[in-house]
């Protein structure tokens, strides 16, 4: 099983003061979320991803850890990076 690690923000996780390849580790992977996330929208916050939503995405993931999480919104259309916080599970895709 997969372990999220807090997500804070591109650039800001252990694996980006180390150099990382986050290209080279980023896998297509099944997102589950456990609570909505909610996106600005031009100072609106708007729903982008519902509880219990099932959607595909990318996540950098090394080992077993998941260290950052993005997918498209299929509300809005949008694609933006996810709060670990908000996912339930993530599945990688093959």
């Amino acid at each position: 099983m997969l372990e999220l690690m807090g997500y804070e923000g591109c650039g800001g996780c252990e694996k980006c003061d180390n150099n990382f390849d986050c290209d080279a580790n980023t896998k297509k992977v099944k997102i589950t979320f456990k609570k909505p996330v909610k996106w600005d929208n031009c100072g609106k916050m708007v729903t982008a991803f519902r509880k219990g939503e099932v959607v595909e995405g990318k996540a950098v993931i090394d080992g077993n850890k998941v260290y950052c999480v993005s997918a498209r919104s299929n509300i809005w259309d949008v694609e933006d990076f996810v709060w670990t916080e908000c996912i339930e599970n993530v599945e990688i895709v093959n």
